[in-house]
């Protein structure tokens, strides 16, 4: 049919209408689904948080942060506003959430004093103008130490009091020792480029001196910056308004805060508090009639003012800032599972443990790709996309052997254990699987507990006991092959209620022991000490309260202490009541030193003489390789993210084992090699107690029961087991060192 002009044209424009309205109602669809995801609070997106969703008192990890030289650690944060605080103040004027330090973080002045100032008081103890301070200068730099000050002089208020601005070196602090700032980077260094952009400038109203610099107020555009008294809830105290007051202050308790267990570790700062007590902290609002004085936080939460350069007490810094509310979060918001920026939707953004800006080939020039080795070869295949840890992991196990001692290598898969009665006062000890076991005389008797052995050389072992009435004993025993009753010495005994945890030997006259104080009757007080029994010497490297037994917030319950290979440096790994998922303290041997502390840690174990690996628990698992001399963590992806009760053998390469899950009947023990990242062996309902050598491991097996609770588990057998082959040699049932409580040392256990 032929159609006429007008017809046609009518066709068209039916045509045309039709589309018109499909496509409105397609547009529609969208907008309504845009619309009714929009409104249901955002909460989960590719299983992350929703800047939205957060709530006061939730928790954020942002940023690294280090006191004095030790390693980085996490900056925890908790969100004490979710809608727009700043409003009208932020720069560009954008939704936003305010954080806060959750702790305390540093105990620093506010100014150094200015001697050529022409106020006697700033003279004498420092400028108590925010606008010039040196806290306001370091907290919004990312330049390196000794490099991002500048003199913040401004012609301004009385002549002479605002451009006399002095470097804030430790002559600055006069009344505490190595304080000052002019040896620290700035402490938006160590953020990423991804945190870094998250964080907004925010416009601040800041009150003036009345005396010096003409009283009212100020504006100054911070990205990092100290709150007010008006904000914290004293509007009254302050001569000007300074902002608005965040609901979740209203009360003296909701103002208190705590020293973060690194500041009390690390700090220089002679005056801090024990752990777990409050300490005042810094407040930006001057003290109208004294211009050398500041506001701050008392401990008790009250608002009292203090010298800026600390002459009458120490001041710790609590930060704060304000990030973009369209950001996405993964972790769940709690102390122990803290949110964590991503980059993208999907993509988690890399903070870490610790900075990671080296690249492998300039990570560490001894254990570098060049290293060569004529029996072993590093074998790396690309499609397994490894990371930089992992690669440098591989390195560094091939040269690893090189630090061990000789008789280490030479040992064969020797182990010593308590005997299978224990009440019959007997230690049993094996030279390998191929041997005969021997039992010798124990150390303890009827009315002693053995609680520790670390081999120190081929034939002498090293071992602690705890009396009944509490006394603990340190002592050495040597032996032979076939010998029944070995030579034993004491030498070191603690008259204490001391319960020791654990030795680690560096020869047979000197040791690290952590232990106990028994008779405390809440929080149990635990020492590391390192003990040269030559010189009768006792350093006490760290003191902390242990988290009582019996506590459910526990991640994985270890006290360990640990001697590098060759006698350098030393760890332990600890729970502390402030540190609830465990940390990691690194010290210096030859200085005595604490070097390092990291946050979150659940296990470890040396890698050579500079190198730990360890894994944390937190956010659902992760595993690092630690260097001690530049202090810098690299993330490793070839090692079970949820790996604990870490063990290594240098040879052939290096082998790692580990557990997963080790207190349940979903145990699985695992030996990975380090040259090619092959698994070795996977060994279902058992765990792996500790690696013998590079072919051989001591496990545990538990019974068949799959009720899953705890209580249920029985170790039904235990002893040797060749990997690869998964050849096994019962020798004992009192493997298990967590329902057993058995006691037994191989010579790679000792790491």
């Amino acid at each position: 049919m032929i159609l006429s002009g007008k017809n046609k044209i009518i066709k068209v424009i039916s045509i045309v209408l039709v589309i018109a309205v499909l496509i409105t109602l397609l547009f529609t669809a969208c907008s309504k689904k845009v619309d009714r995801e929009a409104s249901e609070d955002i909460s989960e997106t590719y299983e992350l948080t929703h800047g939205k969703s957060l709530k006061i008192g939730d928790y954020i990890q942002l940023g690294n942060y280090q006191v004095e030289d030790e390693g980085y650690n996490p900056i925890l944060w908790v969100v004490i506003d979710n809608s727009s605080h700043y409003s009208g103040y932020v720069n560009p004027e954008i939704e936003h959430i305010t954080l806060l330090s959750a702790c305390i973080i540093d105990l620093r002045g506010f100014d150094a004093i200015e001697p050529e100032n022409a106020n006697e008081l700033r003279r004498g103890y420092g400028n108590g103008r925010y606008r010039t301070s040196n806290i306001r200068q370091w907290l919004n730099s990312s330049g390196g130490e000794n490099s991002w000050w500048a003199a913040q002089n401004i012609d301004d208020g009385e002549i002479g009091t605002n451009n006399a601005d002095e470097p804030p070196s430790d002559d600055g602090f006069p009344d505490f020792e190595d304080i000052g700032y002019d040896d620290k980077e700035g402490f938006l260094k160590s953020f990423t480029a991804d945190e870094f952009n998250a964080i907004l400038e925010t416009t601040l109203i800041v009150g003036k001196n009345a005396v010096t610099d003409g009283g009212g107020s100020e504006e100054v555009q911070d990205r990092v910056f100290l709150l007010s008294l008006a904000e914290i809830g004293f509007g009254d105290r302050s001569e000007v308004e300074e902002g608005r007051v965040f609901e979740l202050f209203n009360s003296d308790s909701s103002r208190q805060a705590e020293v973060s267990i690194q500041c009390i570790v690390n700090t220089n700062c002679s005056g801090k508090p024990p752990e777990g007590e409050n300490w005042p902290w810094w407040l930006r609002s001057p003290a109208s009639g004294f211009p050398a004085s500041v506001f701050m936080i008392s401990d008790i939460g009250a608002a009292l003012y203090s010298t800026a350069n600390m002459c009458e007490g120490s001041v710790g810094i609590r930060p704060a800032l304000n990030i973009k509310t369209s950001l996405y979060f993964s972790g769940s918001g709690t102390n122990d599972d803290p949110y964590i920026i991503t980059d993208t939707v999907g993509g988690t953004a890399e903070t870490g443990i610790l900075k990671e800006e080296e690249t492998i080939e300039d990570a560490d020039q001894k254990t570098g790709e060049g290293y060569e080795s004529e029996k072993v070869e590093i074998v790396i295949d690309e499609d397994k996309n490894l990371s930089d840890g992992d690669k440098l992991f591989q390195t560094i196990c091939l040269k690893a052997i090189d630090d061990y001692p000789k008789w280490t290598i030479d040992s064969g898969s020797v182990v010593v254990w308590n005997g299978l009665e224990k009440e019959d006062n007997v230690l049993s000890i094996r030279r390998s699987p191929d041997s005969q076991s021997v039992v010798i005389q124990s150390p303890a008797g009827k009315i002693v507990d053995l609680v520790v052995l670390d081999f120190i050389d081929a034939s002498t072992v090293g071992y602690a006991v705890i009396t009944k009435n509490g006394k603990g004993t340190v002592g050495l025993m040597k032996f032979e092959h076939g010998l029944s009753k070995p030579d034993y010495s004491i030498i070191y005994e603690k008259e204490l209620l001391a319960s020791i945890r654990d030795i680690s030997f560096i020869n047979r006259d000197e040791f690290l022991i952590l232990y106990v104080l028994e008779n405390q009757t809440e929080n149990k007080n635990a020492v590391v000490s390192y003990i040269n029994t030559r010189n009768k010497e006792e350093k006490v490297l760290l003191k902390f309260n242990i988290i009582p037994d019996g506590e459910e917030d526990k991640t994985y319950d270890v006290q360990k202490v640990s001697v590098s290979p060759e006698g350098t440096y030393v760890y332990t790994v600890y729970n502390s009541t402030s540190e609830k998922q465990g940390a990691l303290a690194i010290f210096d041997l030859s200085s005595r030193k604490l070097i390092g502390v990291i946050s979150q840690v659940s296990s470890a174990v040396w890698i050579g003489n500079t190198h730990i690996l360890y894994s944390s628990l937190a956010r659902g698992g992760e595993v690092f390789i630690y260097n001690v001399e530049s202090k810098k963590s690299y993330k490793m992806t070839r090692i079970n993210r949820y790996a604990v009760d870490l063990a290594f053998c240098p040879k052939s390469g290096g082998v790692i084992v580990y557990n997963t899950d080790p207190f349940s009947n979903e145990a699985i023990g695992y030996a990975v090699s380090c040259k090619d990242w092959k698994e070795l062996d996977q060994a279902v309902n058992c765990i792996f107690e500790a690696v013998a050598d590079e072919d051989t491991v001591i496990f545990s097996k538990y019974n068949d029961d799959k009720s899953g609770e705890s209580s249920d588990l029985i170790v039904k057998e235990g002893g040797y087991r060749r990997l690869k082959s998964k050849w096994e040699l019962h020798l004992s049932d009192e493997f298990s060192t967590n329902y057993q409580n058995a006691v037994l040392a191989t010579v790679w256990s000792r790491y």
